[in-house]
C-alpha cells in the first residue's frame, strides 16, 4: 500500500465522518423551521485528483425576504415622506412569522429604490397603533423602526 493511497483513504474516511456532523446541523436548522439544502459530497478517485473534488459548502439555508411596494416616491432618508419612523409591518404578521424574515424590502412607487429593514435591527423597533388608511375604520399595531437603521438602495437593472 503506497503512502499516497493511505493518505487518500484517510481523506475519504474523514469526509465520510463529516457527513454525520452536516446532517446533524441540517436537522437542527430544519427543526428551527428553516429550509435546508445539503450540498452533494464529492469523492475523488485518488489522492492526486483531490483538488478537483472540492465542494463549495456543506449546508445552505434560504432567507425569507418580505417585499412591499409603496405608492410614495423616495430615494433615501432625506426624502422619506413619512417622518422620522419607518413602518416595518403589522406586529402580528412579524410575531407569528415562521421563519422570521431576514429583511423587509420596501420599494418606492417607480421601483427604482428600496428601503431595507434588516430584522437584526429588531431591538430598535417599537410598537404603535395606527389607522390603516387602506381600509375603513381599521387600526392595527405596527412595528416602527427609526430611519437611522434603514438601508437605502438604488435598484439597478444591470
Amino acid at each position: 500500500m503506497t503512502d499516497e493511497f493511505r493518505e487518500h483513504q484517510k481523506f475519504v474516511d474523514s469526509l465520510d465522518q463529516s457527513a454525520d456532523a452536516v446532517f446533524k446541523c441540517a436537522k437542527y436548522l430544519y427543526g428551527k423551521g428553516m429550509q435546508v439544502a445539503i450540498a452533494p459530497m464529492f469523492k475523488c478517485k485518488d489522492w492526486e485528483d483531490r483538488h478537483n473534488c472540492m465542494d463549495d459548502g456543506d449546508l445552505f439555508i434560504q432567507q425569507r425576504i418580505e417585499v412591499k411596494g409603496l405608492t410614495a416616491e423616495f430615494t433615501n432618508a432625506s426624502n422619506w415622506p413619512f417622518g422620522e419612523d419607518f413602518i416595518v409591518c403589522a406586529a402580528k404578521t412579524y410575531d407569528r412569522a415562521k421563519p422570521k424574515p431576514y429583511a423587509y424590502m420596501i420599494l418606492n412607487k417607480a421601483q427604482t429604490h428600496a428601503a431595507i429593514v434588516y430584522c437584526k435591527t429588531r431591538p430598535y423597533w417599537r410598537k404603535k397603533t395606527i389607522t390603516d388608511r387602506r381600509y375603513t375604520n381599521m387600526t392595527q399595531i405596527f412595528y416602527l423602526c427609526p430611519l437611522e437603521h434603514i438601508e437605502w438602495r438604488e435598484l439597478n437593472e444591470r
